[in-house]
């Protein structure tokens, strides 16, 4: 198992230790809300966060016990497309859930699948889960 130290050799590596657990944890930040994740998927924009799908591959092979750290910091409150506007407001703070927990929630999010990544060969994520920070497993801790 890789440990912090290895962040340096990979950007994908975890970045954060855990002390009072001992265990890894991957810092998520997210600037903008998913506006249409209730158009789409039925979870309010104001607390939904994405997950990349490739990432929840990554951390089942070689990081089960990880601690995943979502900090969110709304930097965009209203998005209009045609005749649409959706608005949010403005939130920061960040949200824990061990690995092994947001698994299950997994199982049953919704898998957005990102059209203009169809064809990256950057290896940007080609989709993601879109997640509730209003899940009673998340814990806000700022």
């Amino acid at each position: 198992m890789q440990n912090t130290d290895d962040k340096q050799k990979d950007k994908k590596a975890p970045g954060i230790l855990n002390r009072t657990t001992g265990n890894l944890g991957d810092l998520k930040v997210q600037n903008t809300p998913f506006f249409q994740a209730d158009i789409r998927y039925g979870i309010d924009p104001q607390y939904a966060v994405v997950f990349n799908h490739k990432d929840k591959i990554r951390y089942e092979r070689l990081y089960p016990d990880i601690e995943i750290y979502f900090w969110v910091d709304w930097m965009v409150t209203r998005f209009v497309s045609g005749s649409q506007e959706i608005h949010v407001q403005p939130m920061t703070g960040i949200w824990y859930i061990p690995f092994n927990k947001l698994i299950g929630i997994l199982k049953n999010a919704p898998l957005h699948y990102y059209q203009q990544r169809k064809y990256d060969t950057k290896g940007n994520a080609k989709a993601s889960y879109v997640l509730n920070l209003g899940d009673e497993h998340f814990v806000k801790l700022a």
